[in-house]
């Protein structure tokens, strides 16, 4: 009676085993669905990138719904690495602050070069979306770069706040 008792108790076990591992697995695929609907509601997927074309004659316009002009007009400057573009993002507080601390234009233009040089590229921007504060609001955007050293670009975060007036006053 105790080999009976013995392989009654492995096939339950083991029975259990798999029924928590499937458990986990519907887990994790519930999990993905849910993610998956939520990129997709919130258009990460939707196609519109730095790639697409923001505007002509210098006129830089947001690319997906309710994305502020500045921080298109910030991601475009950093994929043309053009500092002038980037500048204009910025708010008049943050201007203010960097030439208080000795930054100027051309320095940011000379980061971006150096950066061109070494072969880092914005391959695509997804605007995740945007939250309203009491002084201005959040944004959220995932950029994905690539340089020579690596295989595939690598998805970078980015947390801009705007001020009330829509322009950059911190980007992290």
């Amino acid at each position: 009676m105790s080999v009976i008792r013995r392989i009654l108790r492995r096939l339950v076990l083991r029975l259990a085993r798999a029924g928590i591992r499937r458990r986990r697995a519907m887990l994790v695929a519930s999990f993905a669905l849910v993610g998956l609907m939520v990129a997709g509601v919130l258009g990460a997927f939707s196609g519109t990138g730095l790639s697409s074309p923001l505007g002509g004659g210098g006129d830089v316009r947001a690319r997906g719904d309710n994305e502020p002009q500045a921080t298109a007009l910030y991601l475009r400057g950093q994929e043309l690495y053009d500092a002038k573009l980037v500048w204009d993002a910025y708010s008049e507080r943050v201007l203010r602050e960097g030439q208080q601390r000795g930054l100027s234009l051309e320095d940011t233009q000379r980061q971006l070069d150096r950066a061109r040089q070494s072969g880092t590229k914005i391959e695509r921007v997804d605007y995740i979306g945007g939250y309203p504060i009491s002084n201005g609001s959040m944004h959220f955007y995932v950029v994905f770069r690539s340089d020579p050293s690596r295989r595939e670009a690598v998805a970078v975060p980015y947390v801009f706040t705007l001020d009330a007036n829509g322009k950059i006053d911190s980007v992290e």
